[in-house]
């Protein structure tokens, strides 16, 4: 038998989370990615990776993001959000559409931080983008 360390679910393993709708910037160049995983060594040190099937290389979005999440981590001056979203999609075969999601709670400025009032998670981006100054990642 299979250990999937780490995954609670598995068969949520199957569900599609569709990131449609979810690209940012004036060119919608600016899109999700995903990571495949990562361990925290508790804050000191972290480890990212992607898989992917032999033959197949990162493409150029993945390669940049990796190397930007390093690179911040390292120099220590980045800012980051974390979100937590909930979606009540409950079969598995069907998808769920991420910019729908709503934002339950966030991490930020060293903090955790329930949210207030309903928001999107494509409409929370856009409000903490906005709050940062990031002009060129609001709709």
């Amino acid at each position: 038998m299979i250990e999937y360390s780490g995954i609670n679910k598995i068969e949520r393993l199957r569900q599609a989370l569709v990131f449609e709708g979810m690209q940012f910037g004036p060119s919608k160049k600016m899109k999700h990615g995903d990571i495949d995983g990562f361990i925290d060594f508790k804050g000191e040190f972290f480890v990212f990776v992607e898989n992917k099937l032999m033959g197949n290389d990162l493409n150029i979005g993945q390669r940049l993001g990796l190397e930007h999440i390093v690179k911040a981590i390292d120099s220590g001056i980045a800012k980051a959000i974390a979100f937590v979203v909930n979606h009540n999609v409950k079969e598995c075969e069907e998808p769920v559409m991420l910019k729908d999601c709503e934002v339950i709670e966030y991490y930020y400025n060293g903090k955790w931080q329930n949210v207030k009032s309903k928001i999107k998670y494509k409409d929370a981006i856009n409000l903490i983008a906005e709050k940062q100054g990031i002009k060129t990642w609001v709709e």
